[in-house]
């Protein structure tokens, strides 16, 4: 959203899982992370606010009968990360379970670091529903 005009807020986009490159986003339970990043277009550096979730939570496979989950559970939603243009809504990047081996559910809010404070994240650390902590360095422009 954006709120320059506190009286007159605007919406700025709009995503569900029938968008291209949302077809794992399940239940959106963490907060979205805003964030500086570095990000080299075209062979141009340039900085973008960006928003960082992951892709939710996946009630099909994580609620089953008396909570109990087993390995024949087929898990189809929730496996990633994405990273948006918080201006555009538009995909800097992602990782879903097609790419990485990704293959629980990331429901929980990410913690981004600027290790270096220059006002840009480094590192984005998250855990999924296997118990799995996460770690993506996103200093470099690439």
């Amino acid at each position: 959203m954006d709120v320059t005009n506190p009286v007159s807020p605007k919406v700025l986009w709009h995503k569900n899982a029938v968008d291209s490159g949302f077809a794992e986003l399940g239940q959106t339970w963490s907060t979205p992370k805003i964030a500086q990043l570095n990000i080299k277009s075209s062979g141009i550096e340039q900085e973008v606010p960006a928003l960082l979730m992951g892709l939710g939570y996946d009630p099909a496979a994580e609620d089953e009968v008396r909570g109990v989950s087993s390995d024949s559970t087929i898990r189809t939603q929730g496996r990633g990360l994405i990273i948006l243009n918080a201006l555009s809504g538009d995909i800097i990047w992602q990782v879903t379970s097609a790419h990485s081996g990704m293959d629980y559910a990331v429901p929980a809010s990410l913690t981004v670091i600027d290790q270096d404070g220059n006002g840009n994240a480094d590192l984005v650390y998250f855990a999924d529903t296997g118990g799995q902590l996460w770690k993506l360095d996103v200093q470099s422009t690439n």
